[in-house]
């Protein structure tokens, strides 16, 4: 019996830019911590109080946990239609039945311009489910909704989608 064909990614927010912007203003509460609660100076003109000091810096050292190590957009074909799920976001994964769709196209697009951005957008074209790069996988389910998985990988992605979706 021949295995069915398979395609599962997963990508994260790894650009080198993004992090280092996240950082900043955890370095910002790092210096106003030491400089007002370790060396007693405050920190300012107007200091924050040394709670609201300590709880900012704990909300951003979360955030940018859950940023690095928990957000990640994961994406699958198999003989079931497609399954994806944007982990940290969504409770639950969701699923394209290959009977829900009309076509899909591999296609180069411009996050900023045509989504306004990378995560989870939406835009002229429809839904987007974008991380990093700008090749796509253009899905159009019957009814006329559009759904953009962006793809690091959009000739094994579409290569599979082509064995199962004939449009």
């Amino acid at each position: 019996m021949k295995a069915a064909a398979r395609f599962q990614e997963t990508q994260r927010f790894r650009q080198t830019w993004l992090l280092a912007l996240m950082f900043v203003p955890i370095l910002i509460f790092m210096w106003g911590f030491i400089q007002q609660i370790i060396l007693g100076q405050p920190f300012g003109t107007q200091p924050m109080s040394d709670k609201s000091l300590i709880g900012g810096l704990l909300c951003f050292i979360f955030f940018y946990y859950w940023f690095v190590f928990i957000l990640r957009l994961e994406v699958g074909v198999d003989e079931f239609g497609i399954h994806y799920q944007f982990k940290g976001i969504h409770w639950k994964q969701y699923h394209l039945k290959w009977e829900e769709i009309e076509s899909a196209q591999a296609i180069t697009y411009k996050p900023l311009l045509d989504y306004g951005g990378w995560g989870i957008r939406y835009g002229f074209h429809g839904k987007a489910y974008s991380v990093s790069g700008k090749q796509g996988i253009q899905i159009r389910i019957k009814g006329g909704a559009q759904i953009l998985f962006g793809t690091l990988l959009s000739e094994d992605f579409f290569s599979t989608l082509r064995l199962y979706c004939k449009k």
